[in-house]
């Protein structure tokens, strides 16, 4: 058994940081762990925790799951990711959008794109009424000029 941290995932007030880890799959399954460290790399480079029901790494379980899940969004949308948020172009990590309806994907797109959408349930008419908003305020600073009333 090695010394190591356990507290650095943020273990709550009280509790002590510092405990024994199982560093191999039998001392691991003898302490009832769910992970043991063994510092060793897996087959595919990974240095990262062991799952004790099977052996297998955490991180190529992870990348196996993430390709998984990649493979039947690319079947939904019908295509796959680009790397640009379809809607407004930005770069970086994009979620699969989907018709919330019918389960079907429709896109990519970034994360506040795909907020956005979630946000205005996916309304083309509250998407249009915002725009008009924005660009009314932004001219005027008054919402009166879009003729929008208050609601009673």
């Amino acid at each position: 058994m090695r010394v190591g941290c356990a507290g650095w995932a943020g273990a709550p007030d009280g509790v002590p940081l510092l405990k024994a880890l199982p560093t191999n799959r039998k001392d691991a399954q003898k302490a009832g762990a769910k992970r043991y460290w063994t510092g060793e790399a897996c087959p595919f480079g990974h240095t990262s925790w062991r799952y004790t029901r099977n052996g297998t790494c955490v991180d190529c379980d992870t990348a196996r799951r993430n390709e998984k899940y990649y493979q039947k969004s690319v079947a939904r949308v019908g295509r796959p990711m680009p790397c640009y948020c379809e809607a407004c172009g930005a770069p970086g990590p994009l979620n699969m959008d989907h018709d919330h309806e019918t389960g079907k994907g429709r896109g990519w797109l970034c994360h506040h794109c795909n907020l956005a959408l979630g946000h205005v349930k996916d309304s083309p008419q509250r998407l249009r009424q915002l725009a008009k908003y924005l660009e009314a305020t932004a001219e005027s600073g008054l919402a009166e000029s879009l003729g929008l009333r208050r609601r009673m």
